[in-house]
């Protein structure tokens, strides 16, 4: 067990998991790859299977939540050979079916993996959200609350007819009680950050065109089915290895109620403030276009090379006192090369009403994303 006393099996309880085969696969599930043979195994606990008297195994439980153990996990990550892609003579898939091979990233809800699924014999991200014992029992209970609705929206989704511009969710399970894991679908095109500073920080007009739009189609179809996402940014925008746009990243979503037009407010304190509405400040109701704002912030970064508003703002407080308040009253600024269709799509995502304010829908038909394209190879 990770030693979180009381707040321990904060995952399990929530989720009602219950001891099962991998609903993919037919087989158990774990994580290995560490060099000095340490096993993640989850004691066979799988996403979706709920059961409120089911017990959990927790056997071989590896807790990341010091800097010694994550220093060591960080460094025990196996480089990925040809060899070790094949499926071993000894292959025992409760405890070797996930190898990990490198870190990709890490934010507030968890550090993303690059791993090979030996069962399936496929690439995958694998995503590790896990309750530290050093946080505040607020704290706790936030995280649990965030990372459940992204396991739950992933599935949702995943259920439907998958759409092509949202990440897929392979799977999900526990290591132990305290610690969730989601394995994704990998996108080896890296991200939309990262490759707007490969460009030098701005993208041409019909490259952000296409972009643009398959991330229109993947809001479109997230607000038809209650979800906002609610931490739209070039750093949750992933390609995959032809250049396709996939959304990733639910960990802060928001699932409407049925039948209401929006959702109450909370976790003011989350998100990426440089790409959020000024609704979520001052209202007590958000809506869909909490999205097609950080959308036109988003577009107008990628064609002028930085953002619209909050340049040089570090923290909350300043940026809703003094870049929020100086965008507002002031008309954007556009460079001469920037087209008029341009100019009103990313002028219609970013009314300070949101009423007024493009939806995904309406900004999928809008004239300037009459054409579709992609992110160039």
């Amino acid at each position: 067990m990770c030693g979180f006393g009381q707040d321990a099996g904060l995952f399990t309880s929530v989720l009602g998991l219950t001891p099962r085969i991998c609903l993919q696969t037919g087989v158990m599930v774990g994580i290995s790859g560490l060099c000095d043979g340490t096993t993640l195994h989850h004691g066979g606990s799988t996403i979706g299977e709920a059961s409120g008297d089911s017990e959990v195994g927790s056997s071989a439980t590896k807790s990341f939540d010091t800097p010694e153990k994550r220093a060591l996990l960080h460094s025990s990550l196996i480089p990925l050979s040809s060899s070790s892609v094949q499926t071993p003579p000894s292959f025992d898939p409760d405890i070797q079916r996930f190898r990990l091979v490198k870190l990709l990233g890490k934010g507030g809800f968890g550090e993303v993996y690059l791993a090979f699924d030996l069962c399936e014999m496929r690439f995958c991200a694998v995503k590790l959200s896990e309750i530290s014992s050093t946080w505040s029992q607020n704290h706790r209970a936030f995280f649990v609350r965030h990372a459940v609705r992204e396991s739950d929206v992933l599935k949702t989704l995943t259920s439907m007819t998958h759409h092509n511009h949202v990440v897929r969710l392979y799977d999900g399970f526990t290591l132990g009680d305290d610690c969730l894991v989601l394995v994704l679908e990998y996108c080896g095109g890296g991200d939309l950050f990262n490759y707007m500073r490969s460009c030098g920080g701005k993208l041409s007009e019909s490259e952000v065109k296409g972009i643009v739009r398959q991330v229109c189609s993947a809001l479109f179809h997230l607000h038809s089915n209650n979800i906002i996402h609610y931490d739209l940014k070039p750093a949750n925008v992933l390609f995959d290895c032809n250049g396709i746009v996939k959304l990733t990243d639910f960990g802060l979503c928001k699932v409407i109620p049925n039948g209401a037009s929006g959702i109450e407010a909370t976790s003011r304190d989350a998100g990426t403030f440089f790409y959020l509405p000024p609704e979520v400040h001052t209202s007590s109701t958000l809506t869909p276009t909490v999205d097609t704002w950080s959308l036109g912030v988003m577009t107008y970064e990628m064609l002028m090379g930085t953002r619209p508003f909050g340049l040089g703002s570090v923290t909350q407080d300043h940026l809703r006192m003094s870049g929020m308040g100086a965008f507002v009253s002031d008309a954007l600024e556009f460079s001469s090369n920037i087209g008029p269709d341009a100019r009103q799509f990313i002028e219609g995502c970013l009314k300070f009403n949101p009423s007024e304010r493009l939806s995904s829908e309406k900004c999928l038909a809008h004239t300037w994303l009459c054409e579709t394209g992609k992110k160039k190879k």
